[in-house]
């Protein structure tokens, strides 16, 4: 089992390795964008072909490349089969959209106290602003298509294949907590280690990855992307009318998890892996972790002053 030994760490390392290749591009397209045509700079297809290229062609690549120099689990996939019908993905995915919502607009008010006697920004992301600013459209494709189809398949489904051997229960806690830390913000961090953990729970219990991938699309749709194109048709009303049915399925959402999903989540079976970890705090006291760990806060810190 000795090869099994720096599993976390390489994984851990893998992350890295996305980080500083996408910010080394970012770096570069800083440096040159005097020497680039002002029409090209403005051009948001160009702009989200480079960004694909560089993050999903590239970086995602070589840091998958550098996570599978960690030895394969002998069970690479969930032994649990389990059919989800379309009241149980509706039950999942109203619930995570009302978590995730909820923790957001409580981190939003506390970061934005915070903001204001720190004079700073806890609520920001680097990649994320790039997003932002391009056209809706593309925001629409990047969250609610592109980004649960490669974060569910490298956060669940590839980390599943690396950890099983700790256990489901490992296997939860740290795809989550890296999902969590991945996303260089801390109100995003903490729901999306929330998100994570519903996700990693239904991989776990379906062994199918269409059932967390099309969860996050429902997620990310109500969270962001029904929002992102009502902006487009400039309409308050309809602005207002999305506003007060966001609230309305958040309180069915919270009412959903506390009465049918709690249950659920209560009684399930999670296999003990053929490795125990001593302390579960290996998954975190190991080199590559511990660098991500430094790098992540430093980033936050960073953002939040505009160093």
């Amino acid at each position: 089992m000795e090869k099994y030994k720096n599993t976390f760490s390489r994984i851990a390392f893998g992350l890295i390795t996305i980080m500083v290749i996408q910010n080394i591009f970012s770096i570069l397209l800083n440096e040159f964008r005097n020497f680039i045509p002002r029409n090209l700079l403005e051009n948001d297809w160009l702009i989200l072909i480079l960004s694909l290229v560089i993050q999903y062609l590239i970086a995602y690549p070589v840091g998958l490349i550098v996570m599978n120099t960690a030895s394969n689990s002998p069970i690479e996939k969930p032994v649990e089969k389990r059919f989800l019908n379309l009241k149980q993905i509706f039950i999942i995915s109203l619930s995570g959209f009302a978590l995730v919502s909820l923790i957001n607009i409580l981190g939003n008010l506390i970061t934005m106290l915070l903001g204001l006697f720190l004079h700073g920004n806890l609520n920001s992301n680097p990649i994320s602003d790039i997003i932002i600013n391009s056209n809706p459209y593309i925001m629409f494709f990047m969250t609610v298509i592109l980004a649960p189809i490669v974060e569910e398949y490298m956060f669940r489904y590839f980390i599943y294949k690396k950890i099983s051997i700790y256990g489901d229960k490992i296997y939860v806690l740290f795809s989550s907590l890296i999902f969590g830390m991945f996303h260089l913000n801390i109100v995003q961090g903490i729901y999306a280690f929330i998100l994570g953990n519903i996700l990693a729970l239904v991989y776990v219990c379906s062994g199918k990855l269409k059932y967390p991938i099309l969860i996050h699309m429902i997620i990310n749709l109500l969270g962001g992307g029904i929002s992102i194109i009502t902006l487009t048709f400039n309409n308050n009303t309809i602005i207002f009318l999305w506003g007060i049915l966001s609230f309305v399925l958040i309180i069915i959402g919270l009412l959903l998890f506390l009465f049918c999903l709690t249950p659920i989540l209560n009684n399930i079976h999670f296999s003990k892996g053929e490795i125990q970890l001593e302390k579960n705090s290996s998954i975190i006291l190991n080199p590559g972790m511990i660098i991500f760990t430094i790098i992540v806060i430093t980033t936050m810190i960073t953002i939040f002053f505009g160093l």
